[in-house]
């Protein structure tokens, strides 16, 4: 009996010597400190070629000056270190400035925004000669004003001495494809964060 009530006490007293033991502290991570977001200069080179789809018709039958016209991108504009700019499907959008009659139809337009990875950006481009659809041909702005025009395309002689027929209108429907190329550097300015990439920010003018 003495023993187990010896037991009894030693129990009891490692029992109260453990419960009066302070908890364990928790130990909080301590933050790692990011370096600074750095600013860049994301730059698409002037002469840049690309590809549009037309989303609305341009004619020299039906179009108006000041009407609006849209188009989808069909080939990125990457920036110098190759990151994207401007993605396939991205909208171009411009209006029209003049529309030329027969015997020499033509329609000039001017380009005022395109969707970039930042939001809608000013754009400087116009159409290159060649062009995928053969009824028409493009040729750049010979003054200010606009940014390019799309002509009716000469058509073969059939003798060498018939001067060159000429089609009568200018007619592309939505989902044609027309070539063209920057005239001017498309400049972005972006925040660059480490393990992120790239942030937006803001657009800027091509520098000098």
């Amino acid at each position: 009996m003495f023993l187990i009530g010896a037991l009894v006490s030693v129990t009891s007293f490692v029992g109260g010597a453990c419960s009066s033991r302070p908890p364990m502290p928790i130990l909080e991570p301590t933050p790692t400190a990011n370096p600074p977001a750095e600013q860049v200069l994301k730059i698409v080179p002037t002469e840049t070629p690309f590809a549009v789809e037309l989303a609305t018709e341009l004619s020299s039958v039906t179009n108006r000056a000041g009407e609006p016209f849209r188009a989808r991108i069909v080939t990125p504009l990457a920036a110098e270190d190759g990151d994207t700019i401007v993605a396939p499907g991205a909208e171009i959008v411009g209006r029209v400035v003049a529309v030329r009659s027969p015997p020499d139809p033509a329609i000039l337009v001017r380009f005022d925004a395109v969707e970039t990875r930042w939001g809608p950006r000013a754009i400087s481009a116009t159409f290159t000669r060649a062009q995928p659809e053969p009824s028409v041909v493009g040729d750049r702005p010979r003054f200010a004003g606009y940014d390019g025009a799309l002509q009716a395309a000469p058509g073969i002689p059939l003798f060498t001495q018939d001067p060159p027929a000429t089609a009568h209108v200018v007619q592309l429907p939505p989902g044609a494809r027309l070539r063209m190329v920057l005239t001017d550097a498309l400049a972005i300015r972006a925040l660059v964060e480490p393990a992120q990439g790239v942030t937006p920010a803001q657009g800027v003018t091509p520098p000098p």
